[in-house]
């Protein structure tokens, strides 16, 4: 955005840093294309014609919302905060909180705390060979890609995807990737388990421990569910109520009758019929 122009022609979208809990297997960073937020519109207007008259021309009207700090940007400021500066996570959640205090300047979208927690899970592997490359060749998220580039050598694995990121440690081999994230793209190969992998996942609340008798056990309800949905379907037929009251006790409580007489005419006996319909009813049951 620098220089004076004449006229600008904008075409309105923008290209933002990404970061979704996919548990893929734990998340996936890279980049997205959204509709130009106001604050960016605004930029590239006061770029035409300074100090005289210019020309802008946008392509569309509309704008997309302003004022939020992505999921990226955040877990950016922890990773730069390890790999550069040495901070600590408590101190980089207090420098963040200060931050989302402060009046007129973009809110967080969601709570830092989970990402804080991933990092936390992942800090003391600062010291690796990988992440200071990273550092020293400028890689966005340096910490996630030197733990990522360590693994593979260490696996003896290829890189997991074919981002230029993975260019300058010459990974090669062909056993599983110990995939920790995605960065930049997904990974098509096949991926084996590592203790950070274990760690992250745990730093986000989704690691499970099981047995097998377990493991087992939610296979088959899953297969019967699967087979279920698949070629029949549950149908309710009839309920029943429990209670310990006998059927012999409620057919010989002579108040029952009662409700049953209906009012008729003087001159039909229906007390007559009545008794007699009781005593029945209580031999029946005896």
């Amino acid at each position: 955005y620098n220089g004076n122009f004449d006229s600008v022609t904008d075409c309105c979208v923008q290209v933002v840093e990404s970061l979704q809990v996919d548990l893929a297997p734990t998340i996936t960073i890279g980049v997205r294309m959204i509709p130009a937020s106001t604050a960016t519109r605004m930029q590239r207007r006061g770029r035409t014609g300074r100090g005289r008259a210019g020309i802008y021309r946008p392509v569309d009207c509309l704008a997309s919302h302003g004022g939020v700090v992505e999921d990226a940007t955040i877990a950016e400021v922890f990773d730069t905060g390890i790999v550069w500066y040495n901070f600590g996570i408590d101190h980089l959640k207090r420098a963040l909180q200060a931050y989302n205090e402060q009046q007129g300047l973009p809110n967080f979208v969601s709570s830092y705390e989970d990402i804080a927690a991933l990092y936390e899970a992942i800090s003391s592997y600062n010291t690796l060979p990988e992440v200071g490359v990273c550092r020293t060749e400028g890689y966005s998220f340096a910490l996630l890609t030197g733990i990522q580039a360590h693994l593979c050598r260490e696996f003896k694995a290829p890189a997991p995807n074919g981002s230029a990121r993975w260019a300058k440690f010459n990974l090669k081999g062909n056993a599983p990737v110990p995939l920790i994230c995605n960065l930049d793209d997904v990974c098509t190969l096949p991926t084996v388990e590592c203790d950070v992998r274990q760690k992250m996942m745990a730093s986000l609340g989704i690691a499970i421990n099981c047995n097998l008798a377990i493991l087992g056990t939610g296979v088959v309800l899953i297969g019967l569910w699967q087979v279920c949905d698949a070629l029949s379907c549950v149908v309710i037929k009839n309920d029943f109520e429990l209670s310990t009251v006998s059927g012999k006790d409620v057919l010989s409580d002579p108040s029952l009758w009662d409700d049953l007489l209906e009012e008729c005419a003087a001159t039909v006996n229906l007390g007559e019929y009545a008794r007699q319909a009781q005593d029945l009813a209580m031999k029946a049951a005896t």
